[in-house]
């Protein structure tokens, strides 16, 4: 069975890419900490306040459902 994409694709907001996240997870980004310090086993604070996280830019509120649109399971 092969997967069939219905609809428009979904771009979620808290995806910034796999290198991006990875850098934002160890706190490598240019305002933390640089990146030497992986090689180290060092406590490092994490860029967050666990509130708030990064997204990507132009996503500042999450976009999943249009108006009118609710989310609920068709009734058979």
């Amino acid at each position: 069975m092969g997967y069939i994409q219905i609809g428009p694709k979904a771009v979620e907001s808290f995806d910034l890419g796999f290198f991006k996240n990875l850098a934002y997870f160890f706190n490598v980004i240019p305002s933390g900490y640089p990146l030497w310090v992986l090689l180290l086993p060092l406590r490092t604070a994490p860029y967050t306040n666990g509130f708030v996280w990064a997204r990507r830019q132009g996503y500042t509120k999450h976009g999943g459902l249009r108006e009118g649109e609710e989310m609920t399971d068709d009734e058979d």
